[in-house]
């Protein structure tokens, strides 16, 4: 084969095979080609979930959405982590944020909405609840939905009265 019958790959440049699933140089998956003939890289997508991803998908994300090689990625969390550690402590954090699938919430999200609903469990559970009927219950003692507002407590005392003025 000669090189006019091989186009570039969109990610290393490299010339490929026109009907190449992955390059053979940088290992990046190809998609369909286009009608213009070119290949096309699809659109951005920030999550983990990518064809070539080998521990959480995090390099894989980087890259397709950067159009590098996920070889190229990989060695720069590997630098950076010998050099300053900082590498393994950016690759788990965007871990947590970047979510696994399309439409799924990231591990960051579900670890704040879980502490939040924690949160709001033990407030319900320890707020007193004034009843219609004037007793004093705790939230244990009441159902776990909140008090209507008229039932709250007042948040500031009530202000005395304005001194009135003689009349002269």
């Amino acid at each position: 084969m000669n090189t006019e019958e091989r186009v570039a790959c969109p990610f290393c440049k490299e010339l490929i095979l026109p009907d190449a699933i992955k390059c053979k140089e940088c290992g990046s998956t190809l998609s369909k080609r286009g009608p213009a003939g070119q290949f096309s890289v699809g659109a951005f997508s920030w999550v983990r979930n990518q064809p070539n991803r080998k521990i959480l998908g995090v390099a894989a994300c980087i890259a397709y959405n950067l159009r590098v090689s996920a070889t190229v990625v990989r060695l720069v969390f590997v630098l950076l982590t010998f050099v300053s550690f900082l590498g393994l402590i950016l690759y788990l954090a965007l871990a947590a944020v970047l979510p696994a699938d399309p439409g799924t919430r990231s591990l960051f999200e579900t670890a704040v909405d879980a502490i939040g609903a924690a949160f709001d469990s033990f407030h319900r559970r320890n707020v007193p609840v004034v009843t219609a009927a004037g007793t004093t219950m705790s939230g244990s003692e009441s159902t776990n939905a909140p008090p209507p507002a008229a039932q709250l407590p007042p948040l500031t005392p009530p202000l005395p009265p304005e001194p009135t003025l003689p009349n002269s």
